[in-house]
């Protein structure tokens, strides 16, 4: 076997609950009453060998607390002698249709406030959907795509599909807002760009059989995102569709480029009188609310199927021009490392403030957390997420951004923790030197948005204090690292 030769393998686990549970992903409890669409983990295993493989897992959850990356590491360790931490990469699909993975998710931008303190009758807890649901599919997954390791081909390809738009809105006074209204003459434009680039790439054993497939899409899988049914979202209608089409299942590992500014909603050509942020708006008659002109409600399964269909579409497209130009025998690296990022900081005077207005409604209270409501924690959490913020600068100005950079063929792949607002991506892709540039966001760990300064200035949702842990100098320091990177595997321009 070849020096060169880089076997590649795909396992798959259910990571779907088998009881109600707490779903994440919205201001609002939710419970879920059954599945709609299964939701699993998909385990790429590549490597020159067993011993040295790295697990890259696509995982349909909403995202990843590092500790919870740490303890699938642990577990592996188990079971894979000499498995090591930076050999593994736990990447999120952002559905909000998928259960929560511990009571704290929520607490490290918003503190004890917002840890689940009571779970239903009934309702599986999180911990233990974690460890008794969740852990075992994961492990197996893993598990089952290193002994299916085997000398591998690629065939990348870049295709386009319609799936995302700005979910931001400019106001003719240069305001923005997070999923603002754009039927209204204050309306100016979409406050970012999108990016319908869908990168795939085709794997193949010896033979040229189609083995699995590796697909970058900049958006979150979030189009029925207020449901009460668990699901991978448009991800999981990519899918069934594509089994219909293939006969079987293909092992799909699914990755969500930078698109913390990205929904599936085209807010320019929704309905007027509709709320993109209200399920029930523009409903007439006691029918279903119409959302968008010309393509069916980007807040129904009807939404997700179609974007399934479209991701579809682009595959089998692209099919014939993979097949033709398979490679073996490419150029496989791989990089891990912390990477020190400056986080963002409060002022003094923001912090007296904030915790004036914070302590004032605790006292109401008595002092007693738990009789805060749903409502009143999320009208408090900017003051709440401000006083956190003050108390964990004074400790370190700095986070560690857990960063993968991997060469695969003339394809670059990097990893980040945060809902990356799309234009950092950008900025990656137009000066890597690889051909091909794909991105993961939500990443082994979970730090919120990382929006850009104009965001930031506009003072609005996904761009506060709260929404926020990496600063936009952070962006900076991120997006260079990685362009370096990128370009020491790729030194020079194609």
């Amino acid at each position: 076997m070849s020096e060169k030769t880089v076997l590649i393998g795909w396992g798959t686990g259910s990571i779907n609950p088998d009881a109600p549970v707490l779903l994440r992903g919205q201001t609002y409890r939710r419970i879920s009453t059954g599945t709609h669409d299964p939701l699993t983990a998909t385990c790429m295993a590549i490597g020159h060998s067993r011993e040295n493989a790295v697990l890259w897992l696509s995982l349909d959850l909403t995202q990843m607390p590092e500790r919870v990356t740490l303890l699938i590491a642990e577990r592996l360790a188990e079971k894979i002698p000499g498995f090591t931490r930076d050999r593994l990469i736990c990447s999120c699909i952002h559905t909000h249709t998928a259960p929560f993975l511990d009571r704290d998710a929520q607490c490290g931008m918003w503190g004890e406030f917002y840890r689940l303190r009571s779970i239903p009758e009934g309702v599986m807890p999180p911990e233990e959907y974690r460890d008794r649901v969740f852990l075992p599919g994961v492990i197996s997954a893993c598990l089952d795509a290193l002994a299916d390791m085997k000398p591998a081909g690629i065939s990348p390809v870049l295709s386009h599909a319609v799936i995302g738009h700005c979910r931001r809105v400019v106001y003719r006074d240069g305001t923005s807002k997070m999923y603002g209204s754009t039927n209204t003459y204050e309306f100016e434009k979409p406050e970012g760009p999108s990016d319908d680039s869908v990168e795939f790439i085709y794997v193949y054993d010896r033979a040229k059989k189609l083995t699995g497939l590796v697909m970058n899409v900049c958006c979150p899988a979030q189009v029925v995102e207020s449901k009460c049914v668990c699901s991978a979202d448009y991800v999981g209608a990519f899918r069934e569709r594509l089994a219909q089409e293939l006969g079987y299942n293909l092992p799909v590992l699914t990755i969500i480029g930078a698109a913390g500014d990205i929904s599936p909603r085209d807010l320019v050509r929704q309905r007027p009188g509709s709320d993109p942020r209200n399920p029930q708006s523009a409903g007439k008659d006691g029918k279903k609310p119409v959302w968008s002109r010309g393509e069916p409600s980007m807040r129904e399964f009807e939404g997700a199927d179609e974007l399934g269909r479209r991701l579809v579409w682009s595959f089998l497209y692209d099919r014939e021009k993979a097949d033709a130009n398979v490679t073996y025998d490419f150029p496989f690296r791989h990089g891990f490392e912390y990477l020190p990022t400056p986080i963002r900081t409060v002022s003094e005077a923001d912090y007296a403030a904030a915790n004036a207005r914070w302590q004032a409604a605790l006292a109401e209270k008595g002092g007693d957390i738990s009789l805060f409501t749903q409502e009143e924690k999320k009208a408090l959490s900017l003051d709440a997420g401000t006083v956190v913020r003050y108390e964990r600068q004074k400790k370190d100005l700095f986070y560690q951004t857990p960063l993968h950079v991997m060469q695969l063929g003339d394809c670059a792949l990097f990893t980040c923790p945060y809902e990356l607002y799309l234009e950092y991506g950008l900025r990656v892709r137009a000066r890597s030197n690889a051909t091909h540039t794909l991105i993961a966001e939500l990443t082994d760990d979970e730090t919120e948005y990382l929006p850009t300064p104009f965001a930031v200035a506009a003072k609005s949702y996904s761009a506060l204090v709260t929404n926020q842990l990496v600063s936009c100098e952070g962006g900076e320091v991120f997006v260079e690292t990685v362009i370096s990177r990128i370009n020491q595997y790729f030194p020079s321009e194609f």
